[in-house]
């Protein structure tokens, strides 16, 4: 059950990196 939750987490995780990441990199940041 540890390991389902470990995974949950982790993929939780990696998406709002990959979220977090593609907003800051996206075409709404082109202000310059």
């Amino acid at each position: 059950m540890f390991s389902g939750l470990i995974l949950a987490l982790g993929l939780c995780c990696v998406g709002l990196i990959v979220y977090s990441l593609n907003k800051e990199h996206g075409p709404d940041k082109h202000h310059h």
